[in-house]
């Protein structure tokens, strides 16, 4: 009977995706490299540049390096594919391990990513105040459409053979809405700062099946385990960015960027079909229940630097995030087990990037790579909640750090009369997101790492006046 298998009450707490823990909140704060075709084209490593609508959250006073209005709309085509990697076990108990995954595509979808406006304003005079500017950005900081599949077979620890079949459809799509005020001082310290509200929506429909072709007191043939299960996270949450750049020379600029832990209030939906649990057969009747939390993402701090030299400019930049600030509470203010302090830890991304004007036009590049944000001995305790003990979620990811090569290319017309130009952009990212993934099903579940692979093209255009 299943002896190496995790208790009723554990299976229940420790499987998949579960309410009001640090994987969950994970969805709400993980971010892709998104924002306009030349910000991505260059990495993202603009905040000590400026005068691009994206570093509106990275350095709030890249919108006081304006010296024009600008409206831009940047949309993209992505896809994804997923790809299962190196095992690892736990233990031995199960034996004769054998597994196998599809490599599925999402096909290709279509993104409204930005839409911004930048209003500068002159302040006449000599005094050391050039300009206050404003600055609003719709972005789509994170956008996910993954499919994946899994099956495996084994012997459990009394020698009789399981076979073990989960597919899961997870969507996410994070949307950021900011509002800037800049200052520009004498042309050469710029200051900044920008609220933003992240709106957070995300969803996993699948199936989990465990099936047993003979077992002693059951038929000959023993469904297991078998749901159809469907969870939805969705909420907002607001932060404050405070930055400033300071261009000692022409060529060179360095930007200090500080960004407040975003405070989320976030809503989660659960239901299944329940067909088997534990080789007893179960109604099918659809279970549904509803809660809510809070929780509080990491402190942020960007430092970077830009180079400009003849027709070329480079820019890099570390952005840090500190792990000490993160809390979990339940709907109540009530904080859940210190669970997202002991899950998360430090992590930072690394932006680099360069730009070649050649007349009218751009070439750039650019790389990006972030460390995980999950320690590697976290470990999911979700045995404080009712709404956990009542979910039959079965897998388990863990994001496990990302990369990104970008390729980018520009054209801007000749300054009318008027001071007005026209410009377009595109540019090409490549990301590879890795994650660990385990059923949670048995004490020594095998460890799957797997590739996320995704490939989007973006289109900017925007007008200066």
């Amino acid at each position: 009977m299943k002896r190496g298998i995790l208790s009723i009450v554990t299976v229940l707490v420790c499987a998949g995706i579960s309410a009001q823990t640090s994987y969950d909140a994970a969805n709400a704060i993980e971010q892709d490299l998104i924002g306009t075709a030349r910000y991505v084209g260059m990495g993202g490593a603009m905040s000590a540049f400026g005068n691009d609508i994206s570093t509106i959250s990275t350095n709030p006073a890249g919108i006081g390096t304006y010296t024009t209005n600008e409206v831009n709309f940047t949309a993209s085509l992505n896809s994804n594919k997923t790809l299962m990697g190196e095992t690892s076990m736990n233990a031995n108990s199960i034996s004769s391990y054998d597994w196998y995954s599809k490599n599925l595509s999402s096909g290709i979808n279509a993104s409204a990513d930005v839409l911004s406006f930048v209003l500068f304003n002159h302040v006449p005079g000599n005094g050391a105040l050039k300009s206050v500017n404003l600055g609003f950005a719709y972005r789509k900081i994170a956008n996910t459409n993954r499919f994946m599949t899994y099956y495996d077979s084994f012997n459990d620890p009394e020698g009789y053979t399981v076979y073990r079949d989960l597919e899961s459809n997870i969507t996410k799509s994070n949307k950021s809405y900011n509002l800037n005020v800049s200052l520009n001082l004498n042309n050469k310290l710029y200051l900044g700062t920008t609220l933003e509200m992240i709106s957070s929506s995300f969803s996993s429909t699948g199936y989990f099946y465990d099936y047993y072709p003979e077992q002693p007191g059951y038929s000959v043939a023993t469904d297991y385990h078998s749901a159809d299960m469907m969870t939805t996270q969705y909420g907002t949450g607001y932060n404050l960015a405070f930055g400033m750049i300071y261009r000692p020379f022409t060529s060179v600029r360095f930007g200090l960027s500080v960004k407040t832990p975003t405070w989320y209030g976030l809503n989660m939906d659960y239901a299944d079909y329940l067909y088997a649990f534990e080789g007893e057969p179960k109604d099918g009747e659809k279970f549904t229940q509803y809660t809510g939390y809070r929780f509080t993402s990491p402190w942020t701090v960007n430092a970077s630097a830009g180079l400009t030299f003849g027709k070329t400019a480079i820019g890099f930049e570390y952005e840090h995030n500190f792990e000490n600030s993160v809390m979990l509470l339940d709907d109540s203010g009530i904080i859940l087990s210190d669970q997202g302090d002991y899950d998360f830890q430090n992590y930072g991304t690394l932006r680099a990037g360069i730009e070649q004007n050649i007349g009218k036009f751009s070439l750039r590049a650019g790389y990006t790579r972030t460390t995980s944000m999950f320690d590697s001995e976290s470990y999911k305790f979700v045995d404080d909640t009712d709404f956990n003990m009542n979910r039959m979620d079965f897998q388990s990811e863990r994001h496990d750090g990302k990369r990104d090569i970008t390729l980018g290319v520009g054209y801007c017309t000749t300054i009318a009369e008027g001071g007005s130009q026209f410009y377009v952009d595109a540019a090409f990212v490549n990301t590879l997101r890795n994650s660990i993934f385990t059923l949670n099903e048995y004490y020594d579940d095998p460890i799957l790492g797997y590739e996320d692979r995704s490939n989007r093209l973006l289109i900017s255009v925007g007008c200066t006046f």
